[in-house]
């Protein structure tokens, strides 16, 4: 191996660290545009065949050190995930080395990454959208960019402001071989640098969305949102084998909300109690039939009565077939169970079905006897009408992905409530990873998001981002609080569905205006090419 591709390699190491300590736990958010900028420079001059194993190098580092937390479920779910995006992220590297021989690579390479970003985060078995470039930018000064382009727009402009400043580096590195253009050079790349970058970055503190301003939320209504976390005994990762508590303790909570009314804060500190208009029940709240188990649902009922507010309980329902099940949330209200309200769209291989069951069960591999029937998802489902306002349902990994995000808001939600269940990976960086995917859709959408987790994080999380209560721990928590409904679209509800097919057509288009060119010019030059003298 030459020292070239070491040190490309090298590079391509340090690109995905940075790419990982942008993200929860340590929650650098310069290190985003720093691992993008590393990246488009380890790319720039390469051939495909060394783009793409640069782009494997770093998507597999990255994944890595940013989802350890797989190894709760397998040692091999973490090497395959990594190992697939760094696949996916390969390809990604292949096409961005091509483009980078184009005029204007910087934005190129970042049509690139945002095409690629889409891809692994749809495919394969319904994509991981757990690396995103977007995601880094909730705590960064340009936050605003999610309210203004969306999750997509805001990964395109993260990577660009690294690929410009890449550029001025390449360029910065050519001059400097010329003496007599050092303090020129030197002074192009310091300017550069700093101008196109930081004004890039710094748009949405010059120019600040609507949706970050006070007027979004000044004339909107309130709506009172009580979140239930019951937790889990023991260490809390062993949901399955102690379900029936985790059900008896949310419904012990729910019973005390409706003795106390619910407070926004201790009455002792001067908090008035008031009655909640909805209450939020975690994912898994019941796993399994409440139809097909008394105790359960007698628990369901005595805490349904409780409160005069309905209860949203995500529970485990058998299937239309055999060996088949669904995830979803379910209504309850006066001790009734009024009806179904939204069934989990994304749903996670080897942990809520396994695909191509009987080839695995051939090789004896997987998890197939620890997973023993498949989940089957929801299709689009717009919010739901429930206490007078329309509430967009996320459940888990959906608030990840961007087109259940954009059915709720489409439809109409003026909140969203996530229901989620992370008992498996208590004590580990995915909470707070997926807290703040949960804070960038607040920020990108405007509306506030309620968060009801079994072992946390359950939060509340206002429209712009920040989070108004938390649980502090595992263990029990209720969490009462107004919040705002916010009928009015963020400008990324508009643009934010539009970056991905545009920046395909873009590339499209320059791909065949580039090819039409280099035709163009090799017919005019066999044209001009002067005969051979006898």
């Amino acid at each position: 191996m030459s020292p070239q591709v070491l040190l490309r390699s090298a590079g391509a190491v340090a690109a995905a660290t940075l790419l990982a300590a942008s993200a929860e736990p340590l929650g650098w958010w310069a290190a985003a545009p720093a691992g993008a900028g590393v990246l488009a420079v380890c790319v720039h001059g390469a051939g495909g065949r060394l783009g793409s194993l640069l782009g494997f190098v770093t998507g597999t580092a990255w994944s890595v050190l940013l989802v350890p937390w797989l190894a709760a479920v397998g040692l091999s779910a973490w090497v395959v995930t990594s190992v697939a995006v760094g696949v996916f992220v390969g390809l990604t590297g292949a096409a961005m080395s091509l483009v980078a021989r184009w005029p204007g690579w910087p934005v190129w390479v970042a049509v690139v990454w945002v095409l690629g970003e889409e891809v692994w985060s749809r495919v394969p078995l319904g994509g991981f959208p757990w690396p995103r470039l977007a995601w880094s930018a909730v705590d960064a000064p340009w936050a605003g960019w999610l309210a203004l382009v969306g999750v997509p727009g805001t990964s395109m402009v993260v990577f660009l402001s690294g690929s410009f400043a890449a550029w001025v580096a390449t360029m910065t590195v050519r001059r400097l071989r010329c003496p007599l253009r050092r303090p020129r050079a030197r002074a192009a790349g310091a300017l550069g640098t700093a101008g196109v970058s930081a004004t890039l970055l710094s748009a949405p503190l010059l120019w600040p969305p609507a949706s970050l301003g006070s007027g979004w939320v000044a004339d909107a209504e309130t709506f009172t949102v009580a979140v239930v976390q019951g937790g889990v005994p023991g260490d809390g990762t062993q949901l399955a084998a102690h379900h029936r508590e985790v059900t008896d303790r949310l419904a012990e909570a729910t019973v005390g909300i409706g003795r106390t009314g619910g407070t926004v804060r201790p009455v002792a500190d001067g908090g008035v109690p008031i009655a909640p208009d909805l209450v939020l029940w975690p994912e898994n709240s019941t796993a399994v039939d409440p139809g097909a188990d008394a105790d359960v649902r007698a628990d369901l009922v005595r805490a349904s009565a409780a409160v005069d507010a309905p209860v949203l309980v995500g529970t485990i329902e058998d299937g239309p077939r055999t060996g088949t099940a669904v995830n979803l949330t379910r209504v309850w209200r006066d001790g009734h169970d009024v009806g179904r309200a939204y069934v989990k769209r994304h749903l996670v291989p080897f942990g809520e079905y396994v695909p191509w069951r009987d080839l695995f069960r051939t090789l004896g591999v997987g998890r197939v006897d620890e997973v023993p029937r498949d989940m089957l998802p929801g299709g689009d489902q717009g919010p739901f009408g429930v206490a007078g306002t329309h509430v967009g349902l996320l459940i888990c990994f959906d608030v990840a992905h961007d087109d259940a995000v954009r059915a709720a808001i489409d439809g109409g939600a003026e909140l969203l409530a996530v229901q989620t269940s992370n008992a498996t990976f208590t004590g580990t960086r995915q909470l707070n990873q997926q807290l703040v995917i949960t804070r960038a859709r607040a920020l990108e959408t405007g509306r506030a998001v309620v968060v009801a987790a079994t072992t946390g994080v359950s939060a509340v999380i206002a429209p712009d981002g920040s989070v108004v209560s938390r649980s502090e721990d595992s263990g029990r928590a209720v969490l009462v609080e107004d919040v705002p409904l916010v009928r009015d679209k963020t400008a990324a509800a508009a643009a934010g569905p539009l970056v991905v097919p545009s920046a395909a057509a873009l590339l499209s288009l320059s791909a065949l205006w580039r090819r039409a060119r280099v035709a163009r010019l090799g017919r005019t030059s066999r044209v001009r090419r002067p005969r051979a003298s006898r």
